[in-house]
């Protein structure tokens, strides 16, 4: 199974675009790595200038080079990642219409996502493949990652070496608190607590 890993910003930016273009659709295209065959993760997203209805929208014109030749400015080795489509059926039902493959089928590129949404949060993925041959509508398994912050991790981890006092080897094999006062740290009341 192919999975797509979101960022969770990402995730948040792209639903947001369905739902203030909502009753139309909104496309967009993004860059992507690929750690292996079966591990893809969304980098960028762009929002091109389109044309849109409630049933499909389109590139204004030139709008692909546009944002073909801004990726190349800032890094020439990512073009070839710019391989994710995105697009919504604002309020409607998720899947591929006729011309959804349509869009998929003219890909200029090796291979290429994609991910349509509603503004219900409904989606589905796939992954077509166009060389060395073309495989159509690999299923995808699409997660959206929650990134940690090291700056929580610091302030649990004070927290923790503020309000946690490890209970002693010798309580620990006899169940035992001996010495120990109610309000040391150990426990409600003063009882033993498992960490």
């Amino acid at each position: 199974m192919v999975h797509l890993h979101i960022p969770l910003g990402l995730w948040q930016r792209r639903q947001s675009y369905a739902r203030a273009a909502s009753p139309n659709e909104v496309t967009g295209i993004g860059l992507m790595k690929m750690a292996d065959r079966e591990f893809l993760s969304v980098t960028r997203l762009f929002l091109p200038k389109q044309s849109t209805c409630a049933g499909f929208c389109d590139f204004a014109e030139g709008e692909m080079n546009q944002i073909i030749l801004e990726v190349i400015q800032e890094d020439p080795k990512q073009a070839k990642m710019l391989c994710f489509r995105w697009h919504s059926h604002a309020e409607g039902p998720v899947f591929w219409s006729g011309r959804d493959e349509q869009d998929i089928d003219a890909w200029k590129g090796a291979w290429v996502a994609n991910l349509v949404v509603n503004v219900r949060g409904d989606y589905c993925a796939r992954l077509d493949i166009f060389e060395p041959l073309r495989l159509k509508n690999i299923p995808v398994e699409v997660a959206i990652d929650c990134p940690l912050d090291p700056e929580i991790d610091k302030v649990c981890a004070q927290e923790v070496h503020e309000k946690l006092t490890e209970i002693p080897p010798t309580c620990q094999l006899t169940g035992q608190m001996t010495g120990v006062k109610k309000g040391d740290g150990y426990g409600l009341f003063g009882s033993k607590q498992h960490l």
